[in-house]
């Protein structure tokens, strides 16, 4: 069963514009019932991350300005992505931009959490 989230996080999310909230709570509800992650509000990033016991820190989710939430992947440059639809040209961080309620379903999106894990935990190993 998935934790509701914290008052701390609701009173955070509140301050969005919309549909950054509704989007931000689904996301969480998909990761959070994918893989057994920890979640921190970081107030600093203005993020919710999301932390995995032997994989450390995997993603967060970041609310914009204009509405859509994005999802970042820590060490997103490693995913397999043939279609390019992750988005971003740092040297380490990839990026999903959700939009609509429509854009949160996917498969997809949950392999790539499942790689992600996997990337962190081979790299908490070396």
């Amino acid at each position: 069963m998935i934790t509701p989230p914290s008052a701390a996080v609701l009173d955070w999310l509140a301050r969005w514009p919309e549909p950054c909230a509704t989007l931000l709570l689904q996301l969480r509800v998909q990761l959070l019932d994918a893989q057994p992650l920890q979640e921190r509000l970081n107030l600093g990033w203005q993020g919710l991350a999301f932390h995995h016991a032997t994989a450390g820190y995997v993603c967060g989710l970041f609310p914009q300005r204009d509405g859509a939430v994005h999802l970042l992947f820590e060490h997103g440059v490693e995913l397999h992505d043939p279609q390019q639809r992750l988005l971003g040209d740092g040297k380490r961080c990839r990026h999903l931009r959700f939009e609509t309620t429509d854009d949160v379903a996917g498969d997809e999106l949950l392999g790539w959490l499942a790689e992600a894990v996997a990337i962190g935990q081979a790299r908490k190993r070396r």
